[in-house]
C-alpha cells in the first residue's frame, strides 16, 4: 500500500534453507531461520523476494528502503549477527527452494548491503536495503532478492517471522 510516497511492499515470496536437510523446503513455514554452527553441517539461510515493478513505475525517486523484520527469536547478547545479501539471481519459488537448488548457492560471491549485530527476542527491526533496491532499479530487475545469512565465524541460531504470521510478515518499506 502507499502512504504520501512511501510504498510498503509485501513479501511475494520468503523460505529458509538447510544445509543439513539440503533437500527439504520450508516454503510454508511461519518462521525463517538464519544459524551457523561452526564446524557443523548446521548453516541456514532464509531468502525474501519482492516485486519491485510497482516502485519502479509509482516512485520517481527511492531515497530510503528498508525491510521491517520481525525477531522471533534473538541471539544471545554478543553473539554473531546476521548478514543481508543482495541475491544474485531471483528465480526461485517459495514452495521449490532449498539448500541444494537455491540461486546463487551459497551467496558467497553476492554483495552485503547490511549487517544487524545483536538481535533480541520479540523485536522488529528497521534495517536500511537502500543500496540494495538502487542497485536492482538501476539495472531494470523486476524483483529483490534478499538473502538473511550470517558471516560464518560464529555460532548463532535466530528465527524471524515469515509472511505466514498474520501479525509478523516482513515487508519492503520504500
Amino acid at each position: 500500500y502507499t502512504n504520501e510516497g512511501v510504498l510498503t511492499l509485501s513479501t511475494l515470496a520468503d523460505a529458509s534453507t538447510s544445509q543439513k536437510y539440503y533437500d527439504t523446503n520450508e516454503g510454508d513455514s511461519k518462521r525463517l531461520n538464519v544459524a551457523n554452527e561452526d564446524g557443523l553441517l548446521k548453516a541456514k539461510q532464509s531468502l525474501l523476494l519482492f516485486d519491485l515493478s510497482y516502485v519502479a513505475k509509482t516512485l520517481p525517486v527511492v531515497s530510503l528502503a528498508k525491510l521491517r523484520i520481525y525477531c522471533v527469536v534473538g541471539s544471545e547478547s554478543g553473539a554473531a549477527g546476521i548478514v543481508l545479501k543482495k541475491m544474485a539471481s531471483t528465480n526461485f519459488t517459495e514452495y521449490d527452494v532449498s539448500w541444494s537448488t537455491m540461486p546463487g548457492g551459497d551467496g558467497q560471491d553476492e554483495p552485503v548491503v547490511a549487517f544487524v549485530d545483536t538481535l533480541e527476542s520479540n523485536q522488529w527491526y528497521d534495517i536500511d536495503v537502500t543500496a540494495a533496491v538502487l542497485d536492482a532499479l538501476k539495472n531494470q530487475e523486476s524483483y529483490l532478492g534478499l538473502r538473511l545469512t550470517t558471516d560464518g565465524s560464529d555460532s548463532i541460531d535466530v528465527y524471524f517471522g515469515s509472511k505466514e504470521r498474520l501479525n509478523e510478515p516482513p515487508t519492503l518499506i520504500v
